[in-house]
């Protein structure tokens, strides 16, 4: 199958998640975001705003808001995606593709506070490689901040995958959280998960939580 119908097939699995499904997997993944030591040391969370039956990270961006963190959501313009910061969910507005976001601001992330990024995706494969809507925003911020803030997909299990194939200009994710769990990348020692925002480079993803039914 070409990209297009990969998408196809896993926007499908995540539409028919019943309701009731979905939101106790939502919930099982926030916990699991709550208990990373990353998500608790780290200043700033870069997160989104759920669409299209997306996990929901709205319990998620109300904590951070609750635990006092800097919480940042992504503004498109034009071809480009920035991240403002946000002080209170009402006092977002609807965006592109009607998608609510923050107003652009003064305060836009600029990588100069340790943060963590929950990204979104259509699906992920077990080595952090990402596949998104097509668009390629998050694409493009991540290759002009590399190394940056550490990265971390949030999907259903349904969304992954074995492998996919991915692109040379693909940057796979460092941890990849789903109901079933966390696994987190390789290349990050125990050392460096206490300092979050160091970007280390994935190889690979692995199980490293026992946090299974």
């Amino acid at each position: 199958m070409d990209k297009t119908q990969i998408r196809d097939v896993l926007k499908k699995r995540r539409r028919l998640i019943p309701n009731h499904l979905h939101a106790r997997w939502s919930g099982q993944i926030a916990a699991h975001v709550f208990s990373l030591p990353e998500y608790q040391n780290a200043e700033a969370v870069l997160a989104y705003y759920p669409i299209r039956s997306e996990v929901d990270t709205i319990p998620i961006l109300q904590h951070a808001l609750d635990m006092q963190k800097k919480l940042y959501l992504p503004c498109v313009q034009g071809e480009q995606m920035e991240f403002y910061r946000v002080n209170n969910l009402r006092s977002l507005v609807s965006g592109a593709f009607s998608i609510p976001q923050p107003e652009k601001n003064e305060d836009c992330y600029a990588c100069d506070t340790p943060a963590v990024m929950l990204v979104p995706g259509v699906g992920f494969d077990f080595s952090g490689n990402r596949i998104g809507y097509g668009a390629g925003y998050y694409d493009r911020y991540f290759a002009a901040h590399q190394n940056v803030f550490l990265k971390i997909g949030l999907a259903f299990e349904c969304q992954c995958l074995q492998q996919l194939a991915a692109e040379p200009f693909d940057i796979p994710m460092q941890m990849l959280i789903t109901e079933k769990g966390i696994r987190y990348g390789r290349g990050i020692t125990k050392e460096k998960r206490e300092q979050p925002g160091i970007g280390c480079c994935p190889e690979g993803i692995h199980e490293n939580h026992q946090e299974y039914e």
